[in-house]
């Protein structure tokens, strides 16, 4: 008992969220009041920091003043991270230009109309266009040319001639503007086309573009014309291509809540390290050069994978776990959690506005301090044979413990996992899927082990084992088979998928989770074991949010 309170305490443990909190609230403020000049907040926040630190003032005081120090300081680092204002811009219609662009991340090499899409960085302009444009991040949308053909890759120079649409103003409805101006894009560039390539991409971002070709390649060994879909499907999952998924698979897949399978998120990064662990124990690899090792070849397939942001989230959050083991640092999964969020918040700070942001650290936050408690909760209370010593359980008996308490886990971890997504489910797509809760817990294993045959081949095929590859893609080609089946079946369930609903207000959303993920904070450290009641509590404010502040 004393042991498994030691492990829940740890791993609820997470000092840096009197970093994190401030963090947090300094870009929201820098968000609510841009034109705040940065020095002035930066100096003041550094001054009340030092002065806390001397710890010279009642505890009360000198905590007031770290967290109003903080606070400023992380307002002031925003605010110096923000695009430079342009109001000669501000008003102006769109129009026709060329500029040259530096690749910065892909959406689309190739959608329904031929064209590629992605972030680019304005490195030059012509003299005509207003302003210093230069360095300013700008959203492209435009059909390659023979002088530069796609695939694109990140790093190219490219120039490119389209219609320049300023977006100088914060958009008051949600969509893909809005998306953009919180990701600090002040422009668009679209309707045109890619007229050359300035400068090739530089060795490492040409080289994982490379690979990338070459993984789709052995994804697809051994396909039969008839399973073209299904090797796309695949490829979907395991390189995070979701262009690659036709428009009936994405909506059943996020109706279902099932969508996540497909972005290169916790579930793969968590799955394939733990594949990477086990076969560096089969070489007998150890250690920390084990957890080296594991991280270097992590970091290199978020890279080949494209880098999204939710893929290197994962890894961040996985290499301050894997760190702390390798270190002798106290494991705290809550910290490991804490930590990459602020890290990946000061090196990327809009992507705190992102939805792929806000879901994985709450989902990953719900699990800690709701899901993994809960499944403790119910293996000390119905786990069968629980009386009974482990060395006189028959193998029958252990098969059923281990049966029971993998399903408890499922459970822990598909509920939580869906009540704090909900409100941003509806919020963001408009719905709610509460069966998500029984799919995903068929679902999560199936797709684990799609995973795991995926990387195995992938390794096979860089072996030059080619043969193998094949098998295994067939053997994963099933599973997404079975797993296309569940989702499409159950869609057909009544009540266990709802669509087209919305909150009274944007603000709902994100108040509702930061009151779920306060009361679990709060909950997992004191209730969790004592009361099971405290495991009502999240349901209870979601459903009230549900009944209370949906807009009918």
């Amino acid at each position: 008992m004393a042991s498994a309170e030691t492990s829940a305490t740890s791993r609820s443990r997470a000092p840096l969220l009197w970093i994190l909190l401030p963090l947090l609230l300094g870009y929201i403020l820098a968000d609510h009041f841009p034109n705040v000049h940065a020095l002035p907040l930066a100096i003041i926040g550094l001054a009340a920091a030092l002065i806390a630190s001397l710890k010279a003032f009642p505890s009360r005081t000198w905590v007031t003043l770290f967290l109003i120090g903080a606070t400023l300081l992380s307002w002031g680092w925003r605010q110096s991270r923000l695009p430079p204002p342009l109001p000669e811009w501000e008003g102006l219609p769109a129009r026709e230009a060329t500029v040259t662009l530096e690749v910065v991340r892909l959406f689309h090499q190739k959608d329904a109309y031929g064209r590629c899409s992605g972030l680019g960085r304005i490195t030059a302009t012509p003299k005509h266009l207003l302003g210093n444009l230069t360095g300013q991040l700008t959203y492209f949308s435009l059909k390659p040319t023979d002088n530069a053909p796609a695939p694109l890759v990140r790093s190219q120079i490219i120039k490119a001639h389209g219609v320049l649409e300023p977006l100088m103003k914060k958009p008051s409805q949600r969509g893909f503007d809005r998306f953009l101006y919180r990701n600090d894009v002040r422009f668009r560039l679209t309707r045109g086309s890619i007229r050359a390539l300035v400068e090739y991409a530089r060795p490492f971002p040409d080289f994982c573009a490379a690979q990338q070709q070459r993984l789709q390649a052995t994804l697809r060994q051994g396909a039969p014309e008839y399973a073209t879909s299904l090797a796309d499907t695949y490829i979907a999952m395991l390189l995070g291509e979701k262009a690659a998924l036709s428009k009936k698979q994405k909506d059943a897949f996020a109706a279902s809540g099932t969508l996540h399978f497909f972005a290169i998120s916790g579930l793969h990064i968590g799955v394939i390290a733990l594949t990477l662990s086990h076969l560096l124990r089969l070489v007998r690899i150890r250690g920390n050069l084990a957890a080296l090792l594991g991280l270097a070849i992590l970091f290199l397939y978020v890279q080949i994978t494209g880098a999204s942001p939710s893929a290197t989230r994962a890894f961040w959050m996985t290499a301050f776990f894997w760190g702390s083991k390798t270190f002798g640092r106290q494991r705290s999964s809550l910290g490991a959690l804490t930590a990459s969020a602020i890290g990946v918040l000061i090196l990327e700070p809009p992507q705190l506005w992102s939805i792929g942001f806000q879901l994985s650290y709450s989902v990953v936050a719900a699990i800690l301090l709701y899901g993994l408690p809960l499944e403790s909760w119910l293996r000390e209370k119905w786990l069968p044979f629980r009386d009974l010593p482990q060395a006189n359980l028959t193998q029958m008996q252990q098969l059923i413990r281990k049966a029971v308490q993998g399903l408890f886990l499922l459970f822990g971890v598909s509920l939580s996992a869906t009540l704090i997504s909900s409100p941003m489910s509806i919020a963001y797509f408009g719905t709610f899927s509460p069966g998500a809760v029984i799919l995903n817990m068929l679902l999560v294993s199936v797709a684990s082990l799609v995973i795991i045959t995926g990387f195995l081949s992938l390794l096979m095929g860089l072996l030059g084992l080619s043969l193998l590859s094949g098998l295994l893609n067939h053997g994963a080609w099933v599973l997404i088979t079975l797993m296309e089946i569940a989702v499409n079946r159950a869609l057909e369930v009544p009540a266990m998928f709802f669509k087209s609903l919305t909150f009274a207000h944007d603000l709902v959303a994100p108040l509702c989770v930061l009151m779920m993920l306060a009361v679990l904070l709060i909950g997992a450290e004191r209730y969790g074991r004592q009361r099971p009641q405290f495991y009502l509590l999240t349901p209870a404010l979601l459903l009230a949010t549900l009944l209370f502040l949906r807009q009918t």
